[in-house]
Protein backbone atom coordinates (compact mmCIF):
# COMPACT_ATOMS: atom_id res chain seq x y z
CA UNK A 1 0.00 0.00 0.00
CA UNK A 2 2.78 2.18 1.10
CA UNK A 3 4.42 1.67 -2.69
CA UNK A 4 1.28 2.43 -4.32
CA UNK A 5 0.82 5.32 -2.37
CA UNK A 6 4.51 6.38 -3.46
CA UNK A 7 3.89 5.89 -7.34
CA UNK A 8 0.45 7.49 -7.31
CA UNK A 9 2.02 10.26 -5.20
CA UNK A 10 4.70 10.66 -7.87
CA UNK A 11 2.49 10.44 -10.93
CA UNK A 12 0.04 12.78 -9.33
CA UNK A 13 3.17 15.32 -8.54
CA UNK A 14 4.45 14.57 -12.24
CA UNK A 15 1.27 15.37 -13.73
CA UNK A 16 0.91 18.82 -11.83
CA UNK A 17 4.12 20.13 -12.38
CA UNK A 18 3.43 19.18 -16.34
CA UNK A 19 -0.09 21.04 -15.93
CA UNK A 20 1.81 24.14 -15.01
CA UNK A 21 4.15 24.54 -17.28
CA UNK A 22 0.96 25.51 -19.31
CA UNK A 23 -0.62 28.95 -18.71
CA UNK A 24 -3.91 29.62 -19.77
CA UNK A 25 -5.55 33.10 -20.44
CA UNK A 26 -9.24 33.12 -21.25
CA UNK A 27 -10.12 36.48 -23.48
CA UNK A 28 -13.69 38.27 -23.81
CA UNK A 29 -13.30 38.19 -27.75
CA UNK A 30 -12.60 35.78 -30.24
CA UNK A 31 -9.10 35.19 -31.85
CA UNK A 32 -10.67 35.67 -35.58
CA UNK A 33 -7.13 35.03 -37.06
CA UNK A 34 -3.53 33.80 -36.14
CA UNK A 35 -1.73 36.24 -38.43
CA UNK A 36 -1.48 40.05 -36.08
CA UNK A 37 -1.51 41.96 -39.48
CA UNK A 38 -5.02 41.02 -40.16
CA UNK A 39 -6.66 40.11 -36.75
CA UNK A 40 -9.12 42.79 -35.22
CA UNK A 41 -9.70 43.49 -31.43
CA UNK A 42 -7.33 44.57 -28.91
CA UNK A 43 -6.72 41.60 -26.23
CA UNK A 44 -7.04 39.12 -29.44
CA UNK A 45 -3.58 40.88 -30.54
CA UNK A 46 -2.20 40.27 -27.30
CA UNK A 47 -2.20 36.69 -28.19
CA UNK A 48 -1.10 36.86 -31.70
CA UNK A 49 1.64 39.17 -30.96
CA UNK A 50 4.15 36.52 -29.26
CA UNK A 51 4.55 35.02 -32.62
CA UNK A 52 5.94 38.26 -34.03
CA UNK A 53 8.35 40.80 -32.15
CA UNK A 54 8.19 44.56 -32.52
CA UNK A 55 10.75 46.67 -32.72
CA UNK A 56 10.54 48.89 -30.19
CA UNK A 57 8.43 49.08 -26.72
CA UNK A 58 6.46 51.81 -25.10
CA UNK A 59 6.92 51.81 -20.76
CA UNK A 60 5.30 54.63 -18.94
CA UNK A 61 5.77 57.06 -21.92
CA UNK A 62 9.52 55.92 -22.80
CA UNK A 63 10.98 53.79 -25.92
CA UNK A 64 12.80 51.19 -25.17
CA UNK A 65 15.13 49.33 -27.84
CA UNK A 66 13.78 45.59 -28.28
CA UNK A 67 14.13 43.85 -32.30
CA UNK A 68 15.95 47.29 -33.28
CA UNK A 69 18.92 48.08 -30.30
CA UNK A 70 19.41 51.97 -31.79
CA UNK A 71 18.18 54.21 -34.08
CA UNK A 72 18.63 57.60 -35.41
CA UNK A 73 17.29 60.72 -37.58
CA UNK A 74 18.65 61.37 -40.91
CA UNK A 75 17.71 64.27 -43.20
CA UNK A 76 16.28 67.19 -40.42
CA UNK A 77 14.39 64.18 -39.11
CA UNK A 78 12.35 62.97 -42.19
CA UNK A 79 14.35 59.21 -42.32
CA UNK A 80 14.54 57.53 -39.13
CA UNK A 81 16.86 54.00 -39.62
CA UNK A 82 16.54 51.50 -37.72
CA UNK A 83 19.75 48.84 -36.38
CA UNK A 84 18.35 45.33 -36.15
CA UNK A 85 19.82 43.35 -33.98
CA UNK A 86 22.23 40.46 -35.22
CA UNK A 87 22.20 36.83 -35.04
CA UNK A 88 17.85 37.12 -34.30
CA UNK A 89 16.36 33.87 -35.35
CA UNK A 90 12.79 33.17 -36.57
CA UNK A 91 11.02 30.03 -35.97
CA UNK A 92 11.99 28.15 -39.07
CA UNK A 93 15.78 28.30 -38.59
CA UNK A 94 16.51 31.51 -40.57
CA UNK A 95 17.83 34.61 -39.64
CA UNK A 96 15.95 38.01 -39.19
CA UNK A 97 17.87 40.78 -41.42
CA UNK A 98 16.48 44.37 -42.46
CA UNK A 99 14.82 42.66 -45.38
CA UNK A 100 12.25 40.78 -43.55
CA UNK A 101 11.61 44.22 -41.10
CA UNK A 102 11.05 46.03 -44.01
CA UNK A 103 8.79 43.57 -45.92
CA UNK A 104 6.83 43.36 -42.08
CA UNK A 105 6.56 46.82 -42.07
CA UNK A 106 5.23 47.65 -45.50
CA UNK A 107 2.85 44.26 -45.07
CA UNK A 108 1.45 45.91 -42.33
CA UNK A 109 0.72 49.80 -44.20
CA UNK A 110 -0.79 47.39 -46.69
CA UNK A 111 -3.30 45.78 -45.14
CA UNK A 112 -3.46 46.06 -41.36
CA UNK A 113 -6.70 47.47 -39.32
CA UNK A 114 -4.12 49.89 -37.82
CA UNK A 115 -2.31 50.79 -41.10
CA UNK A 116 -3.31 54.40 -40.49
CA UNK A 117 -0.79 54.67 -37.46
CA UNK A 118 1.86 55.03 -40.43
CA UNK A 119 -0.32 57.10 -42.81
CA UNK A 120 3.04 59.80 -42.59
CA UNK A 121 5.34 57.14 -44.18
CA UNK A 122 6.26 57.36 -47.34
CA UNK A 123 9.17 54.44 -48.26
CA UNK A 124 10.25 51.49 -46.12
CA UNK A 125 13.20 50.05 -46.98
CA UNK A 126 16.50 47.91 -46.21
CA UNK A 127 19.94 49.42 -46.06
CA UNK A 128 22.05 47.26 -45.78
CA UNK A 129 21.52 43.37 -43.84
CA UNK A 130 20.87 45.40 -40.14
CA UNK A 131 19.68 49.33 -41.29
CA UNK A 132 16.14 49.69 -41.87
CA UNK A 133 15.00 53.15 -42.63
CA UNK A 134 11.45 54.52 -42.94
CA UNK A 135 10.99 57.92 -44.17
CA UNK A 136 8.50 60.86 -44.25
CA UNK A 137 7.62 63.88 -46.28
CA UNK A 138 8.00 66.13 -42.78
CA UNK A 139 9.81 65.29 -39.86
CA UNK A 140 7.49 63.30 -37.70
CA UNK A 141 8.19 63.23 -33.90
CA UNK A 142 5.69 60.50 -32.61
CA UNK A 143 7.10 58.18 -35.65
CA UNK A 144 9.70 56.18 -33.45
CA UNK A 145 6.68 55.95 -30.78
CA UNK A 146 4.25 54.53 -33.47
CA UNK A 147 6.63 51.48 -33.68
CA UNK A 148 5.60 50.49 -30.35
CA UNK A 149 2.03 49.56 -31.74
CA UNK A 150 1.42 45.92 -30.80
CA UNK A 151 -0.07 45.49 -34.40
CA UNK A 152 3.19 46.20 -36.33
CA UNK A 153 4.60 43.29 -35.52
CA UNK A 154 8.04 41.58 -37.78
CA UNK A 155 7.78 38.16 -39.02
CA UNK A 156 9.77 36.16 -41.62
CA UNK A 157 9.83 36.62 -45.27
CA UNK A 158 11.02 33.41 -45.92
CA UNK A 159 8.53 32.12 -43.43
CA UNK A 160 5.95 34.04 -46.16
CA UNK A 161 7.75 32.80 -48.97
CA UNK A 162 7.75 29.21 -47.95
CA UNK A 163 4.25 28.91 -46.95
CA UNK A 164 3.25 29.82 -50.57
CA UNK A 165 0.32 32.53 -50.15
CA UNK A 166 -0.54 35.10 -48.07
CA UNK A 167 -3.79 32.67 -46.63
CA UNK A 168 -1.45 29.81 -45.80
CA UNK A 169 1.04 32.45 -43.90
CA UNK A 170 -1.93 33.69 -42.52
CA UNK A 171 -2.95 30.49 -40.96
CA UNK A 172 0.10 29.49 -39.24
CA UNK A 173 2.58 32.86 -39.47
CA UNK A 174 6.34 32.22 -38.51
CA UNK A 175 8.21 35.25 -36.37
CA UNK A 176 11.31 35.74 -34.36
CA UNK A 177 8.45 36.20 -31.24
CA UNK A 178 9.08 34.16 -27.57
CA UNK A 179 6.21 31.54 -28.88
CA UNK A 180 5.60 29.88 -31.63
CA UNK A 181 2.22 28.83 -33.95
CA UNK A 182 0.95 25.42 -32.35
CA UNK A 183 -2.90 25.28 -32.69
CA UNK A 184 -5.90 27.75 -33.33
CA UNK A 185 -9.45 26.81 -33.67
CA UNK A 186 -11.91 29.67 -34.15
CA UNK A 187 -14.06 30.45 -30.96
CA UNK A 188 -12.02 28.36 -29.23
CA UNK A 189 -8.38 28.71 -28.41
CA UNK A 190 -4.90 29.51 -30.04
CA UNK A 191 -2.09 27.25 -28.73
CA UNK A 192 1.44 28.46 -28.87
CA UNK A 193 4.61 26.32 -27.64
CA UNK A 194 7.87 28.21 -26.75
CA UNK A 195 10.66 28.96 -28.96
CA UNK A 196 13.59 27.86 -27.35
CA UNK A 197 15.92 30.09 -29.33
CA UNK A 198 14.36 33.45 -28.56
CA UNK A 199 16.78 36.40 -28.65
CA UNK A 200 15.81 37.81 -25.45
CA UNK A 201 15.71 34.78 -23.76
CA UNK A 202 13.66 30.68 -23.28
CA UNK A 203 10.24 31.56 -22.72
CA UNK A 204 9.42 30.02 -19.05
CA UNK A 205 6.71 28.61 -19.74
CA UNK A 206 6.56 25.60 -22.29
CA UNK A 207 2.96 26.14 -23.48
CA UNK A 208 0.56 28.77 -23.59
CA UNK A 209 -2.72 28.81 -24.48
CA UNK A 210 -5.19 31.47 -24.93
CA UNK A 211 -8.81 30.55 -24.36
CA UNK A 212 -12.06 32.07 -25.72
CA UNK A 213 -14.79 32.66 -23.08
CA UNK A 214 -16.83 35.10 -24.21
CA UNK A 215 -19.57 35.02 -21.32
CA UNK A 216 -17.95 37.55 -18.19
CA UNK A 217 -19.74 34.99 -15.45
CA UNK A 218 -18.05 31.76 -17.29
CA UNK A 219 -14.43 33.22 -16.86
CA UNK A 220 -14.66 34.16 -13.86
CA UNK A 221 -15.83 31.01 -13.17
CA UNK A 222 -12.77 29.41 -14.96
CA UNK A 223 -10.83 31.07 -13.09
CA UNK A 224 -12.02 30.52 -9.70
CA UNK A 225 -11.96 27.30 -10.64
CA UNK A 226 -8.85 27.27 -11.47
CA UNK A 227 -9.25 25.64 -14.67
CA UNK A 228 -7.79 28.52 -16.40
CA UNK A 229 -4.73 30.77 -14.87
CA UNK A 230 -5.67 34.65 -15.81
CA UNK A 231 -8.78 36.29 -17.42
CA UNK A 232 -9.34 39.75 -19.02
CA UNK A 233 -12.15 41.97 -18.51
CA UNK A 234 -15.13 41.75 -15.70
CA UNK A 235 -17.07 43.96 -13.74
CA UNK A 236 -15.60 45.94 -10.94
CA UNK A 237 -18.07 45.02 -8.70
CA UNK A 238 -16.36 41.17 -9.55
CA UNK A 239 -12.75 42.36 -8.93
CA UNK A 240 -13.83 43.84 -5.75
CA UNK A 241 -15.07 40.27 -4.67
CA UNK A 242 -11.96 38.40 -6.48
CA UNK A 243 -9.51 40.81 -4.06
CA UNK A 244 -10.77 38.84 -1.51
CA UNK A 245 -9.45 35.33 -2.52
CA UNK A 246 -6.26 34.89 -1.08
CA UNK A 247 -5.54 32.69 -4.45
CA UNK A 248 -6.24 35.21 -7.05
CA UNK A 249 -4.64 38.85 -8.14
CA UNK A 250 -6.58 41.38 -9.20
CA UNK A 251 -4.44 43.39 -11.80
CA UNK A 252 -5.82 47.04 -13.25
CA UNK A 253 -3.07 48.69 -15.20
CA UNK A 254 -2.45 52.04 -16.31
CA UNK A 255 -5.20 52.14 -19.47
CA UNK A 256 -4.37 54.35 -23.03
CA UNK A 257 -7.90 54.93 -22.81
CA UNK A 258 -10.70 57.29 -21.48
CA UNK A 259 -14.27 58.14 -21.45
CA UNK A 260 -15.00 61.65 -22.45
CA UNK A 261 -18.05 63.30 -22.77
CA UNK A 262 -18.56 65.23 -26.13
CA UNK A 263 -20.30 68.12 -26.91
CA UNK A 264 -20.74 69.41 -30.62
CA UNK A 265 -19.15 73.17 -30.55
CA UNK A 266 -20.82 74.05 -33.56
CA UNK A 267 -24.20 73.74 -32.53
CA UNK A 268 -26.48 75.57 -29.35
CA UNK A 269 -25.71 75.41 -26.41
CA UNK A 270 -22.64 73.81 -26.34
CA UNK A 271 -21.22 76.70 -28.85
CA UNK A 272 -20.96 78.99 -25.94
CA UNK A 273 -17.87 77.50 -23.92
CA UNK A 274 -19.25 78.42 -20.70
CA UNK A 275 -21.93 76.70 -21.05
CA UNK A 276 -19.07 73.46 -22.05
CA UNK A 277 -17.43 74.48 -18.31
CA UNK A 278 -20.73 74.71 -16.50
CA UNK A 279 -21.49 70.73 -17.55
CA UNK A 280 -17.84 69.89 -15.96
CA UNK A 281 -18.28 71.39 -12.74
CA UNK A 282 -22.15 69.90 -12.53
CA UNK A 283 -20.26 66.60 -12.94
CA UNK A 284 -18.83 64.55 -9.74
CA UNK A 285 -16.42 62.61 -11.51
CA UNK A 286 -15.08 60.90 -8.57
CA UNK A 287 -18.44 60.07 -7.16
CA UNK A 288 -18.86 58.33 -10.69
CA UNK A 289 -15.56 56.16 -10.00
CA UNK A 290 -16.47 55.59 -6.39
CA UNK A 291 -19.77 54.76 -7.12
CA UNK A 292 -19.79 52.92 -10.47
CA UNK A 293 -16.72 51.71 -11.11
CA UNK A 294 -15.89 51.03 -7.19
CA UNK A 295 -12.43 53.03 -7.53
CA UNK A 296 -11.00 51.24 -10.57
CA UNK A 297 -11.71 54.20 -12.75
CA UNK A 298 -9.62 57.25 -11.91
CA UNK A 299 -10.53 60.23 -12.83
CA UNK A 300 -9.15 61.75 -15.94
CA UNK A 301 -7.52 65.54 -15.75
CA UNK A 302 -6.84 65.97 -19.19
CA UNK A 303 -8.18 65.32 -23.24
CA UNK A 304 -4.18 63.36 -23.65
CA UNK A 305 -4.42 60.07 -21.98
CA UNK A 306 -2.64 59.47 -18.86
CA UNK A 307 1.02 58.47 -18.86
CA UNK A 308 1.48 59.65 -22.24
CA UNK A 309 4.40 61.82 -23.25
CA UNK A 310 4.20 65.63 -22.15
CA UNK A 311 0.77 64.62 -20.28
CA UNK A 312 0.26 67.17 -17.90
CA UNK A 313 -2.84 67.63 -14.74
CA UNK A 314 -2.46 71.77 -14.08
CA UNK A 315 -5.17 72.85 -16.54
CA UNK A 316 -8.03 70.38 -14.74
CA UNK A 317 -10.02 73.00 -13.28
CA UNK A 318 -13.29 71.64 -12.86
CA UNK A 319 -13.55 70.78 -9.79
CA UNK A 320 -17.23 69.62 -8.95
CA UNK A 321 -19.11 72.41 -8.21
CA UNK A 322 -22.47 73.03 -8.87
CA UNK A 323 -22.78 76.59 -7.45
CA UNK A 324 -20.03 77.35 -10.60
CA UNK A 325 -21.94 75.39 -12.93
CA UNK A 326 -25.50 77.80 -12.05
CA UNK A 327 -23.28 80.80 -12.38
CA UNK A 328 -21.87 79.66 -15.40
CA UNK A 329 -25.27 78.65 -16.83
CA UNK A 330 -26.74 82.61 -16.10
CA UNK A 331 -24.06 83.84 -17.64
CA UNK A 332 -24.82 82.34 -20.83
CA UNK A 333 -28.46 83.16 -20.75
CA UNK A 334 -29.07 79.67 -20.54
CA UNK A 335 -30.58 78.85 -17.12
CA UNK A 336 -32.95 76.32 -17.92
CA UNK A 337 -30.87 74.18 -20.43
CA UNK A 338 -32.42 71.26 -21.95
CA UNK A 339 -30.10 68.61 -24.51
CA UNK A 340 -30.21 65.19 -25.85
CA UNK A 341 -27.29 63.24 -24.22
CA UNK A 342 -26.52 60.02 -26.83
CA UNK A 343 -24.51 57.25 -26.38
CA UNK A 344 -23.58 53.70 -27.94
CA UNK A 345 -25.73 51.18 -25.50
CA UNK A 346 -23.29 48.98 -24.04
CA UNK A 347 -20.56 49.64 -25.74
CA UNK A 348 -18.08 50.66 -22.67
CA UNK A 349 -18.45 49.38 -19.53
CA UNK A 350 -20.99 50.11 -17.56
CA UNK A 351 -22.37 53.08 -20.23
CA UNK A 352 -25.74 52.69 -19.29
CA UNK A 353 -25.00 53.67 -15.30
CA UNK A 354 -22.72 56.59 -16.04
CA UNK A 355 -25.06 58.48 -18.64
CA UNK A 356 -27.96 57.41 -15.89
CA UNK A 357 -25.91 59.24 -12.94
CA UNK A 358 -24.73 61.95 -14.95
CA UNK A 359 -28.23 62.79 -15.72
CA UNK A 360 -29.03 62.66 -12.32
CA UNK A 361 -26.25 64.88 -11.07
CA UNK A 362 -27.34 67.42 -14.13
CA UNK A 363 -30.98 67.50 -12.99
CA UNK A 364 -29.46 69.20 -9.24
CA UNK A 365 -28.86 72.33 -11.33
CA UNK A 366 -31.85 72.12 -12.98
CA UNK A 367 -30.24 71.06 -16.30
CA UNK A 368 -32.46 68.13 -18.30
CA UNK A 369 -30.54 65.77 -20.02
CA UNK A 370 -32.44 63.53 -22.40
CA UNK A 371 -30.87 60.18 -22.60
CA UNK A 372 -30.61 58.55 -25.92
CA UNK A 373 -29.80 55.02 -25.95
CA UNK A 374 -28.66 54.02 -29.62
CA UNK A 375 -26.98 50.58 -31.21
CA UNK A 376 -23.42 51.55 -31.59
CA UNK A 377 -23.57 51.36 -35.82
CA UNK A 378 -26.43 53.86 -35.43
CA UNK A 379 -24.54 55.84 -32.72
CA UNK A 380 -21.02 55.82 -34.97
CA UNK A 381 -22.75 57.25 -38.11
CA UNK A 382 -24.87 59.24 -35.99
CA UNK A 383 -22.26 61.66 -34.43
CA UNK A 384 -20.37 61.83 -37.95
CA UNK A 385 -22.68 63.63 -39.63
CA UNK A 386 -21.38 66.86 -42.02
CA UNK A 387 -20.84 69.90 -39.63
CA UNK A 388 -24.13 71.17 -41.17
CA UNK A 389 -25.82 68.65 -40.82
CA UNK A 390 -25.51 67.34 -37.40
CA UNK A 391 -27.81 66.68 -34.70
CA UNK A 392 -25.91 65.33 -32.09
CA UNK A 393 -25.41 67.64 -28.84
CA UNK A 394 -23.64 65.78 -26.18
CA UNK A 395 -22.37 62.26 -26.55
CA UNK A 396 -20.28 59.50 -25.22
CA UNK A 397 -17.21 57.95 -26.64
CA UNK A 398 -14.02 56.53 -25.59
CA UNK A 399 -10.34 57.53 -26.99
CA UNK A 400 -6.74 56.12 -26.66
CA UNK A 401 -3.44 56.88 -27.43
CA UNK A 402 -1.87 53.48 -29.46
CA UNK A 403 1.53 53.88 -28.72
CA UNK A 404 2.73 56.06 -25.25
CA UNK A 405 2.11 58.99 -27.41
CA UNK A 406 -0.60 61.85 -27.25
CA UNK A 407 -0.62 62.36 -30.79
CA UNK A 408 -2.55 59.99 -31.53
CA UNK A 409 -5.08 60.45 -28.89
CA UNK A 410 -4.92 64.74 -29.50
CA UNK A 411 -5.21 64.65 -33.45
CA UNK A 412 -8.94 64.12 -33.27
CA UNK A 413 -9.68 67.42 -32.40
CA UNK A 414 -8.17 68.59 -35.58
CA UNK A 415 -9.88 69.91 -38.36
CA UNK A 416 -8.82 67.49 -40.16
CA UNK A 417 -10.57 65.21 -38.28
CA UNK A 418 -14.15 66.36 -38.81
CA UNK A 419 -16.65 64.40 -39.94
CA UNK A 420 -18.30 62.68 -41.82
CA UNK A 421 -15.07 61.29 -43.03
CA UNK A 422 -12.99 62.10 -39.25
CA UNK A 423 -13.73 61.52 -35.66
CA UNK A 424 -14.52 64.64 -34.71
CA UNK A 425 -17.59 64.14 -32.68
CA UNK A 426 -16.92 67.47 -30.98
CA UNK A 427 -16.74 69.66 -34.59
CA UNK A 428 -14.47 71.46 -32.88
CA UNK A 429 -12.28 74.24 -34.54
CA UNK A 430 -9.04 76.52 -33.49
CA UNK A 431 -6.46 78.00 -34.93
CA UNK A 432 -4.72 78.32 -31.86
CA UNK A 433 -4.89 74.39 -31.17
CA UNK A 434 -3.79 73.65 -34.61
CA UNK A 435 -0.94 75.52 -34.49
CA UNK A 436 0.12 74.06 -31.41
CA UNK A 437 -0.64 70.53 -32.62
CA UNK A 438 1.64 70.98 -36.11
CA UNK A 439 4.47 72.36 -34.05
CA UNK A 440 4.78 69.66 -31.78
CA UNK A 441 4.29 66.77 -34.50
CA UNK A 442 7.42 68.41 -36.41
CA UNK A 443 9.20 69.46 -33.09
CA UNK A 444 12.92 66.89 -32.60
CA UNK A 445 14.18 68.12 -29.62
CA UNK A 446 11.93 66.49 -26.37
CA UNK A 447 11.44 69.33 -24.19
CA UNK A 448 10.70 71.41 -26.21
CA UNK A 449 7.72 69.45 -27.43
CA UNK A 450 6.86 68.87 -23.79
CA UNK A 451 6.25 72.42 -23.94
CA UNK A 452 4.02 72.25 -26.76
CA UNK A 453 1.76 69.57 -25.57
CA UNK A 454 1.34 71.60 -22.28
CA UNK A 455 0.06 74.68 -24.41
CA UNK A 456 -1.79 72.38 -26.59
CA UNK A 457 -3.56 70.79 -23.20
CA UNK A 458 -4.04 74.26 -21.51
CA UNK A 459 -5.73 75.10 -25.45
CA UNK A 460 -7.87 72.13 -24.92
CA UNK A 461 -8.84 72.67 -21.00
CA UNK A 462 -9.74 76.54 -21.52
CA UNK A 463 -11.83 75.43 -24.39
CA UNK A 464 -12.85 72.18 -23.09
CA UNK A 465 -14.85 70.56 -26.43
CA UNK A 466 -15.43 67.33 -24.38
CA UNK A 467 -15.17 66.60 -21.03
CA UNK A 468 -12.57 63.92 -19.62
CA UNK A 469 -14.63 61.53 -17.37
CA UNK A 470 -12.54 58.46 -16.37
CA UNK A 471 -9.59 55.92 -17.06
CA UNK A 472 -11.32 52.96 -18.96
CA UNK A 473 -10.82 49.79 -16.57
CA UNK A 474 -8.78 47.41 -18.33
CA UNK A 475 -9.13 44.63 -15.75
CA UNK A 476 -7.10 41.45 -15.48
CA UNK A 477 -6.93 38.94 -12.88
CA UNK A 478 -4.75 36.05 -12.42
CA UNK A 479 -3.93 32.90 -9.96
CA UNK A 480 -1.53 33.83 -7.12
CA UNK A 481 1.42 31.41 -8.62
CA UNK A 482 1.12 33.56 -11.70
CA UNK A 483 4.19 35.98 -11.43
CA UNK A 484 4.95 38.62 -13.86
CA UNK A 485 1.36 39.10 -15.93
CA UNK A 486 1.27 42.59 -15.19
CA UNK A 487 4.46 43.63 -16.25
CA UNK A 488 3.50 42.65 -20.24
CA UNK A 489 -0.13 43.97 -20.05
CA UNK A 490 -0.04 47.17 -21.90
CA UNK A 491 -2.08 50.21 -21.56
CA UNK A 492 -4.00 48.74 -24.61
CA UNK A 493 -4.91 45.54 -22.30
CA UNK A 494 -2.81 43.98 -25.31
CA UNK A 495 0.65 41.62 -24.29
CA UNK A 496 4.44 42.92 -24.89
CA UNK A 497 6.30 39.55 -24.81
CA UNK A 498 5.49 37.60 -22.32
CA UNK A 499 8.53 35.01 -22.23
CA UNK A 500 9.22 36.35 -18.71
CA UNK A 501 5.91 35.38 -17.04
CA UNK A 502 6.10 32.42 -14.94
CA UNK A 503 4.34 30.04 -12.81
CA UNK A 504 5.61 29.37 -9.26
Amino acid sequence: MTVAFVVVGAMLSAALAQSRDRLVIALPIDITIPDLHKGSGLPAFGAVAQIADPLVLERDGEIEPWLAESWEYTDGGRNLIFKIREGVMAHDGTEITAEDVAWSINRFRDISIGRSSLAVVTDVVALDDYRVQVSTEEPFAPLLATFSYTLIGVYSKDGYDAAGSDEAFSLHPVGPGPYKFAEWVPGQRLVLEAFEDYWAGAPAIQTVEFRVILDEAARVAALEAGEVDAIHAFAPIEAERLATNPEINVINPPSAGFIRFNMNTQRPPFDDPRVRRAMAHAIDREAINEAIFLGTAPVAHSLVPAGTFGYTEEFDTYDYDPERARELLAEAGVPDLSFELAYGAGRYLLDSEVVTIVQAQLAEIGVTANIRAMEWAQFSEYIRQPPAESQTQMNLTWWRSVNGDPDSAIGVFTAAEMPPAGNNPTYYESEEFERLYAAQQTEPDPDARRELLRDLQRVLMEDLPAIPMYQQPQLWAARSDVVGLEDVITPLSTLRPIHTVTIE
